[in-house]
């Protein structure tokens, strides 16, 4: 007959064991090692878990380093780096954008204003003269 197994966590001073009654594992609070723990004849046995975090870390270091590298040939041989922008702004081979200057802008809304009153003011005039015809 197969027994129960029941999750559980042991809290000490240096380190928290938890999983099931079969294979706990434990964790070491200083350092975060963690160890696979099996029941042997005589007493328990704790193998510590092979850190992927350690290796993972490593290649994100050697990655960051390679990619700095790539993005400064980039950069002497004059080609965009993707993801920096540019010292202009814009991308090689467009234009600045220049925006206008205040005045130009003052001086498109009164041009605006003037177009807009005249279509009102012909509006006016034609209303007028259909009302004459009635």
């Amino acid at each position: 007959m197969e027994r129960a197994l029941r999750p559980y966590v042991l809290r000490r001073a240096n380190s928290i064991t938890c999983g099931f009654s079969d294979e706990p594992k434990r964790s070491r609070r200083r350092t975060g090692q963690v160890s696979q723990c099996s029941r042997s004849d005589v007493d328990w046995a704790c193998k510590v878990v092979p850190d992927e975090r350690s290796a993972l870390e490593t290649e994100i270091v050697r990655l960051q380093g390679e990619n700095g590298t790539l993005k400064k040939e980039l950069l002497a041989r004059g080609l965009p780096v993707p993801g920096v922008p540019s010292p202009s702004g814009a991308k090689p081979g467009e234009p600045d954008l220049k925006l206008p200057s205040d005045a130009e802008v003052d001086k498109v809304i009164s041009f605006l204003e003037k177009v807009w009153r005249r279509l009102i003011e012909m509006g006016r005039s034609v209303q007028k003269d259909v009302e004459k015809k009635n």
